[in-house]
């Protein structure tokens, strides 16, 4: 089942790179005054490391404490009584919702907005 998540996760963002680098080559918003080649190898890059570093320090913890919760009978949609679409809904709104107030976070703390800048910086986006 994880391999089959993590192959759609990686397919569903293939082609949408795919679909946008098609975009940019036929269509571009502005004239990009560096490499493409370059530009593509630097952010690969990021990607990759970003990839490796979220799974290590993020994904294995988060894990662990999926377990722990569900172990204990934690949980929200315990708590709340929530099942089904209902339960579906309201974890997408608090994910998105935390996702939201990370993003601002990186925004206003200094030392993460020294790693978060990176995906502001480059102007031929």
């Amino acid at each position: 089942m994880d391999a089959d998540l993590d192959t759609g996760k990686l397919i569903v963002f293939l082609c949408g790179f795919l679909l946008m680098l098609i975009i940019e080559t036929f269509k571009p918003a502005r004239v990009c005054r560096s490499s493409r080649l370059q530009r593509l190898l630097f952010h690969g890059g990021i990607a990759v490391v970003n990839t490796v570093l979220i799974r290590l320090f993020v994904y294995v913890p988060l894990l662990l404490w999926i377990v722990l919760v569900e172990q204990q009978g934690w949980g929200l949609s315990r708590w709340l009584g929530l099942t089904g679409y209902t339960e579906l809904l309201v974890s997408l709104l608090v994910l998105d919702l935390f996702d939201y107030f990370w993003h601002r976070v990186n925004h206003r703390v200094r030392i993460l907005w020294r790693f978060h800048k990176a995906h502001h910086t480059d102007t031929s986006l």
